[in-house]
């Protein structure tokens, strides 16, 4: 049963329209990621549920009622923002018992509830400093601390990682899913971070354009994106795109001169039928094969090195594991490991296997 769910969901400022009627579902104490490039609606989005956006159409439930014409005290939502929203005249201690105080909860019991989630966070060390003497990894432990503190029915964060530093993030990424998991809540994490989608998410919901253009696991996301946008957004590298022609009964052509065997999915394809070929860099691999390309670039990140590649006139990346050394302008020779590809339409959606 879906703890929050979108029904058509849908924004306009003014005659713009931003988001077009978009439905989705979270399910209780599930970690779920919006994930999308920036100006797709992900924002305005999560914002909708917190109540900061009124919605121009459709319907917002949380927990069983439909909370999209309440105010946001009464949503029972807490949210995280990128910027931390600290207020910087109070200690850590006065900013995570705000919420508690605007509620008129006990002095006593605030007191209990302030160190117990400090303690949590690792913050019961802190609590009288202001966030000025924090660092901001701390600072945003302490945004987190008064959305707990709460006691929400869903967690909402606005890409509250994107101002720490690389080494910070992906830290706080980790902490960030075990604390969801000890404390089996509900979170909705907005981000255009793919990395942080792939790594925290239960559920990723893709969005592009005001539309979902795909809602799966991220396996499902990675491995069979809906269509040409999901395929290019997600993954470092992005899916290599080749243009090609079905040929025949068994093969694909391709227009940087390849064949490939018709994947089973395109089993139903007429002769001749073009169709876009989608290749993740780590099912592309050198080796004594038929697929001749020429190395353009080699990025060397440590245990893996991504070939990027010149076949005919297209680029191309391969994924390489060995400790070889490669250059600028070295003829080598590929192929698709297990065949596994993705096959796209002329209407840049996923061609499945006939069931």
């Amino acid at each position: 049963m879906a703890y929050v769910e979108l029904r058509n969901l849908e924004k306009a400022f003014g005659t713009a329209k931003t988001i077009h009627g978009i439905s989705a579902e979270v399910k209780q104490g599930e970690f779920v990621v919006i994930l999308g490039p920036s100006g797709c609606g992900k924002s305005t989005t999560l914002r909708m549920i917190a109540g900061l956006e009124e919605a121009t159409g459709g319907e917002i439930h949380i927990a069983g009622r439909r909370v999209d014409h309440l105010p946001p005290k009464d949503r029972g939502c807490a949210m995280v923002f990128q910027n931390y929203a600290l207020y910087p005249h109070l200690t850590v201690r006065g900013n995570i018992e705000y919420g508690l105080r605007v509620a008129r909860m006990p002095a006593s019991q605030r007191a209990a509830k302030v160190r117990e989630v400090a303690t949590l966070l690792e913050l019961d060390q802190l609590l009288d400093r202001k966030p000025g003497q924090l660092s901001g990894g701390q600072r945003q432990r302490v945004a987190i601390a008064r959305a707990i503190a709460r006691e929400p029915n869903v967690f909402l964060f606005d890409e509250p990682l994107s101002n720490l530093d690389a080494k910070l993030r992906t830290t706080m990424r980790t902490e960030l899913r075990k604390l969801h998991d000890r404390l089996g809540a509900t979170s909705i994490f907005v981000t255009h971070d793919q990395v942080e989608a792939m790594t925290l998410a239960d559920k990723i919901i893709v969005m592009n354009k005001g539309t979902i253009a795909q809602i799966g696991s991220p396996s499902a996301i990675y491995h069979t994106p809906a269509d040409l946008f999901v395929a290019g957004f997600v993954g470092t590298p992005p899916m290599n795109i080749i243009q090609g022609r079905v040929s025949g009964s068994d093969s694909i052509a391709l227009a940087n001169g390849w064949s490939l065997s018709r994947p089973r999915s395109g089993a139903g394809l007429a002769d001749n039928q073009p169709v876009a070929v989608g290749i993740r860099a780590e099912n592309l691999v050198v080796s004594d094969a038929e697929l001749d390309a020429t190395i353009d670039f080699v990025e060397d990140i440590g245990a893996q090195k991504l070939l990027h590649c010149i076949a005919g006139a297209n680029p191309v990346i391969a994924l390489d594991l060995s400790r070889r050394t490669f250059r600028r302008g070295d003829n080598i020779k590929l192929k698709v490991r297990d065949d596994d590809v993705s096959l796209f339409s002329n209407e840049e959606r996923r061609i499945s296997a006939a069931v």
